[in-house]
């Protein structure tokens, strides 16, 4: 094979290429879906949501009819499950049962609900066959994982979603140096079998207070945004305290691109995306599901260019002489 080729060669293509919806109609706008051969990143701080929204998006491509094959290392196989199983289901206060944990005849505060027999049915009929987790009692190296995914590929898999990257068994002393090489795997993996992979990272530590990440606050090598086709942040905004200045500034910023920040619980920001455009996603939050819902924009089909910074004005600077008499 040579290392040149002619573009003339293939056929143009007059049919969209394919695309994995996301769940949220905004989402899709700004990214074009996600695309095969590519690697996309979904990060945030500490308790933001990043793992339940990644969840969301497996079980809205599995509803879509694609095949998913996900390592989740922060849940335990059966916690993984009821997750799942709730996310595809509607919530039913007379089926639905919550169970109290007491102690000494005491309620301990700790509780959980469980979905009726017949959602549980529902979501056996479509994850059976559909979605295939790599058991993480094989470890944490990256070629274990890759090893359970090429068993998914198998399987007719498409979408591979790995949570998260951090837990990855380092096994060199220069750990940024083997966190871009992982990236680059990824990459190559996804590249190679025609497959979108997305991969879940954590947000290094910021400057205290502040809200808005960038892409580069991805925890790691600074190199490893550059490997991905698409990055998102999500910030649970119920969770910022209103009453600080990097609140008031980050409303202000959602305000000029048409959200309002006290009906949201949570805010998607496309930082990266080669095919696309950046811009931000509305969402609220429900407890009883463990699952967002974008909140409706009706100027989202505007083809208005979104404001990714709000503009400071100089300070105007009060001048004790006659400006017609300035030495200048």
């Amino acid at each position: 094979m040579g290392k040149i080729y002619d573009i003339t060669q293939f056929k143009y293509e007059r049919e969209l290429p394919k695309r994995f919806l996301y769940p949220f109609y905004t989402l899709n706008k700004l990214t074009g879906g996600a695309e095969i051969g590519a690697l996309n990143i979904v990060f945030s701080k500490t308790n933001q949501g990043k793992s339940e929204l990644s969840m969301q998006f497996m079980c809205n491509w599995i509803k879509d009819g694609h095949k998913v094959c996900a390592m989740l290392g922060e849940h335990t196989m059966r916690k993984a499950q009821a997750l799942l199983y709730k996310k595809v289901s509607m919530y039913n206060s007379d089926t639905w049962k919550t169970e109290k944990l007491e102690h000494n005849g005491k309620y301990t505060g700790i509780s959980e609900t469980f979905i009726s027999e017949e959602d549980e049915q529902k979501a056996i009929e479509l994850f059976k066959g559909n979605l295939f987790l790599y058991d993480t009692r094989n470890g944490f190296r990256l070629e274990d994982i890759l090893a359970g995914f090429e068993e998914g590929y198998k399987q007719g898999c498409e979408i591979y979603l790995l949570d998260n990257g951090m837990l990855l068994d380092l096994e060199t002393s220069n750990e940024l140096l083997e966190q871009r090489d992982n990236t680059e795997k990824l990459r190559q993996w996804a590249k190679e079998h025609q497959v979108s992979v997305f991969l879940i990272l954590h947000a290094r530590k910021v400057e205290y207070g502040r809200i808005r990440l960038n892409e580069y606050d991805i925890a790691g090598s600074s190199n490893i945004p550059n490997k991905a086709t698409t990055v998102m942040s999500i910030i649970r905004t119920d969770l910022l305290n209103p009453s600080t200045s990097e609140y008031k500034e980050y409303a202000k910023l959602l305000a000029l691109n048409d959200i309002n920040i006290e009906e949201c619980d949570g805010v998607i920001e496309v930082l990266k995306e080669k095919n696309g455009r950046c811009g931000f996603v509305p969402l609220k939050w429900y407890e009883s599901t463990k699952t967002y819902r974008e909140i409706y924009n009706p100027k989202v089909d505007e083809e208005k260019k979104p404001v990714m910074f709000v503009k400071k004005e100089s300070p105007l600077i009060a001048l004790d002489v006659d400006p017609e008499n300035l030495p200048f």
